[in-house]
């Protein structure tokens, strides 16, 4: 089974879109890491810092006018949906769904990161003035 950690690769070259990576990576293992009777509340807390890192991400893309925010906000919301889905389950005791959904999660997370997120740093790279740096 893969470790669920941080691989250089999945770099963007954007230095606050990696921060966002790299720190969900982290919680995902975190919250994978916990207790049966510690899952639930970090699994929850879990699912409301991907919310806040997705709108980030959204709002980085409103600034930039990147022109396939449509298409990568609805992948946001069907991971969303799936998350909720999860923690619903979870709430009810079901732990196995949300560990199964945390793994999904970053196997999702690593493809998403190399395609979606590669193009989005690109497009917002582009604006950034010569001497701002990418990193």
């Amino acid at each position: 089974m893969q470790t669920i950690t941080w691989a250089p690769e999945l770099a963007t070259g954007m230095a606050e879109l990696d921060e966002l990576h790299r720190a969900m990576i982290d919680a995902v293992r975190q919250v994978e890491q916990a207790t049966d009777a510690q899952f639930a509340p970090a699994f929850r807390d879990f699912v409301a810092g991907v919310e806040n890192d997705f709108r980030s991400e959204e709002e980085a893309m409103e600034l930039a006018h990147y022109p396939d925010a449509h298409i990568h906000c609805a992948h946001h919301a069907r991971v969303l949906s799936a998350l909720h889905h999860a923690q619903s389950r979870v709430m009810q005791g079901d732990i196995e769904s949300g560990r199964h959904a945390l793994w999904l999660l970053f196997q999702w997370l690593t493809i998403h990161i190399e395609t979606m997120d590669r193009a989005l740093a690109l497009a917002c790279l582009k604006l950034r003035p010569a001497n701002a740096g990418a990193t």
